[in-house]
């Protein structure tokens, strides 16, 4: 190679360097550009809010921004949970008689004023209400950081499930969601973009608030956990402990993105249940944070117990509880319409709650377990029930290990006929028995299930 080619090489070199370059500057500058574009058209919808107090919990404000209008039928296993008729929360369909949503918003609110409606596009219809018979609540549920928000709803008519109204399979253990487009639908605010329609409604317990009754999604890529924006949480003293995922994108990287700030709303992946929104900073905020959602997978043993506690709880053991129900929300409306109280029933001195034949499956459940007994009389009888469940769950854990003891002894008994046969004892049975008696005292079954009847 001559001098000459050798220059012009290496003159040539340094310009194929610096053109990629400067390309790579002119693309990241337009993007810059059309953010701020984005951020400049979208300032007046968004509010310009910072994060609440240090270790205070941002709570969901139910805002909705380019969300998409749906059908119930796209989204079946949606369902609208009631308060005295009103829309109030979100949930969704896990069996005939049995709904999931988030825990938080049913803190302190009476079992008779819920109710279920299932299979509607808008939040203020219904053609039936479904009588919500049972809470059960997270045992461990921290209402102040909101760990382990999660909450079962049994209602007392079952779901006839249709094109409208079916239940959403729980996510698999082993699926992974990243990679995959997850939908997060429910019922919220008007968009603030104004551009899509909204017949505004609005609530006692939502009086500030202009709410759009039509069914709404939001659509995203599940990307790797983002944990650029969703570490900001840290600096404010809010921790993400197990059991809660952050989802979704940042304002700050995505001044377009669309967002739906709804409790309970379920986001499903690949038409399976993966998690419940539950708390977060947004959506329509300037500086949006991720939104923080309930981890299905980490509750799968939680959810699946009660399910089958459920299954065994039939309308016959909850037609007391439904009664009593109907009856207390008749009282109510009683007195309101009337000028002098309808009389009701007095707790009288020393007096304990009757023992129903369901409160010993209600005991099995795990979590805190709520129906129309704890809101009588003031919540005079939840402490007795509270206590009477957890004798039940003690003695129901010894007749457990009665249980076990007896199989150790039967599989004892058939190994030593096996293997002494010409010593076999004709009356193995009567012995059998006498032993396991013996065995009892170990336990103290007996003077547990005394103390119980004299709680």
């Amino acid at each position: 190679m001559t001098e000459a080619e050798l220059n012009i090489d290496y003159l040539i070199d340094p310009i194929q360097f610096i053109f990629p370059a400067i390309k790579c500057v002119h693309v990241h500058v337009s993007e810059l550009t059309r953010n701020n574009s984005i951020k400049n058209r979208f300032a007046k919808l968004f509010d310009r809010a910072e994060f609440p107090t240090d270790g205070a919990l941002p709570i969901l404000n139910r805002k909705v921004f380019k969300a998409r209008r749906v059908s119930i039928r796209e989204h079946p296993y949606v369902v609208s949970i009631r308060r005295n008729v009103a829309h109030y929360s979100v949930g969704c369909i896990l069996t005939k008689n049995v709904v999931l949503t988030v825990a938080f918003p049913l803190i302190k609110v009476s079992l008779a004023e819920l109710s279920v409606v299932v299979g509607e596009n808008y939040a203020d219809r219904g053609s039936m209400l479904h009588t919500v018979i049972l809470i059960i609540e997270h045992e461990n549920f921290n209402p102040f950081t909101l760990e382990n928000d999660i909450a079962m709803l049994r209602i007392f008519e079952d779901i006839t499930f249709k094109g409208s109204a079916k239940a959403i399979p729980l996510i698999y253990d082993a699926d992974l969601i990243y990679g995959r487009k997850a939908f997060v639908t429910g019922w919220g605010r008007c968009d603030r973009t104004g551009k899509e329609l909204c017949l505004p409604r609005s609530t006692r317990y939502t009086l500030d608030e202009r709410l759009d009754p039509m069914l709404r999604t939001v659509t995203f890529n599940l990307q790797f956990e983002n944990k650029k924006y969703c570490s900001l949480y840290q600096p404010n003293e809010v921790s993400l402990p197990p059991g809660m995922l952050c989802l979704g994108e940042s304002r700050q990287s995505n001044p377009a993105m669309p967002c739906l700030a709804v409790p309970g709303a379920p986001l499903a992946v690949g038409a399976r249940l993966a998690a419940i929104l539950s708390w977060g900073f947004g959506c329509c905020h300037l500086k949006d944070l991720p939104l923080i959602y309930t981890d299905i997978k980490y509750f799968l043993p939680w959810i699946d117990n009660n399910l089958q506690v459920m299954r065994n709880i039939s309308k016959a053991y909850l037609l007391k509880l439904f009664q009593a129900q109907r009856a207390f929300i008749l009282k109510e409306w009683l007195n309101f319409t009337r000028v002098l109280p309808a009389k009701g029933y007095v707790q009288e001195q020393n007096k304990h709650m009757m023992i129903l034949r369901v409160d010993k499956e209600l005991a099995k459940f795990l979590g805190n377990v709520y129906d129309i007994r704890d809101y009588l009389f003031d919540g005079e009888l939840h402490n007795y029930k509270t206590k009477m469940y957890a004798k039940l769950r003690e003695i129901s854990a010894i007749e457990s290990d009665r249980e076990i003891k007896s199989q150790q002894l039967k599989l004892w008994f058939k190994k030593q006929n096996e293997t002494l046969k010409p010593f076999i004892n004709e009356n193995s049975d009567t012995y059998f028995e006498s032993t396991l008696t013996e065995a009892d005292d170990e336990f103290e079954g007996d003077d547990s299930i005394e103390e119980y009847h004299t709680i």
